[in-house]
């Protein structure tokens, strides 16, 4: 059985846009005999916890800029840590239908 709540709230202001969201995640473990596949990497192989923040800047001239930041709790049925992660995006558009980017993810790790 698994229940969950989300709440994500979002927030415009003249020149930035802002996000946040946090994910609680409960699980109780239902034992089934004989174990089925997917009970190794179904509901318990879910972060518990989970958060993210997000903030795009308006800097004029169709640029933008945004910065993200995320938490992830421990998965432990792949024996995962918990990790924090900063992403970060650069962004000019020259007309309203395209989109020229540069994308940074996973800034604050070597690897992932």
């Amino acid at each position: 059985m698994m229940f969950s709540f989300m709440c994500i709230l979002s927030l415009w202001t003249n020149l930035m846009f802002r996000s946040a969201g946090f994910l609680f995640l409960l699980t109780r473990r239902m034992h089934i005999s004989p174990p089925q596949p997917s009970t190794t990497f179904g509901h318990i192989s879910n972060p518990r916890h989970q958060m993210s923040l997000w903030s795009d800047v308006d800097l004029g001239h169709r640029i933008e800029w945004g910065l993200g930041f995320r938490y992830v709790d421990h998965l432990p049925a792949q024996k995962v840590s918990s990790y924090t992660e900063l992403d970060t995006r650069l962004a000019w558009k020259p007309t309203a239908q395209c989109e020229v980017s540069v994308i940074g993810r996973n800034l604050l790790n070597s690897h992932h």
